[in-house]
């Protein structure tokens, strides 16, 4: 048996008169629990908000793994290309230059995967869209916070190897030629 009671009083504060008219009516045999609306509804969605958090958990894993997926391949390609950017550097290309060559090289990389991955994203959504509460899948601002997320991403994974490409000395890469 179920009663809902609705006050304009905090709940907390009639519960336990609500309760000892009840057992005085129903026995005291019988056990009396009660729960605000609030909470009943807290109680039903306890699987659903741990979904969104472990979906929110794997998409943070995803990304940082992607940072550092990203940092190896630029942090190698750096380190591949000292000599030529050391040579650049001492014809009288410019520091920001090779910063620039190298952020360049990043987003061409970022682009192609969004380029690729924002329709097969919006596609796959298609079919979740049923577990998606109030969002659809082709919302502007979720995409536009996705993007704007791994293009922020992937110039914090590339921050790293383009100072480093800024400071090769092309004494020591000349001298390595």
């Amino acid at each position: 048996m179920q009663l809902l009671i609705r006050t304009e009083r905090s709940p907390e504060t009639i519960a336990a008169a609500v309760r000892a008219e009840v057992q005085s009516v129903i026995g005291r045999t019988v056990s009396v629990r009660e729960r605000t609306l609030k909470g009943s509804i807290e109680a039903t969605i306890v699987q659903e908000r741990l979904m969104t958090r472990l979906a929110t958990l794997f998409g943070g894993l995803a990304l940082v793994l992607a940072v550092i997926g990203l940092y190896g391949v630029i942090s190698n390609s750096v380190s591949r290309r000292s000599k030529e950017l050391g040579i650049r550097i001492a014809l009288g290309f410019d520091r920001r230059g090779a910063v620039k060559l190298v952020l360049r090289e990043v987003f061409r990389l970022v682009g192609a995967g969004i380029v690729v991955g924002l329709p097969l994203a919006i596609l796959l959504t298609r079919y979740l869209e049923k577990l998606l509460y109030g969002l659809t899948p082709d919302d502007p601002l979720n995409i536009l916070t996705a993007v704007g997320a791994l293009l922020l991403s992937a110039l914090a994974a590339a921050f790293i190897p383009a100072r480093r490409a800024s400071r090769v000395d092309p004494v020591l890469a000349l001298r390595n030629e």
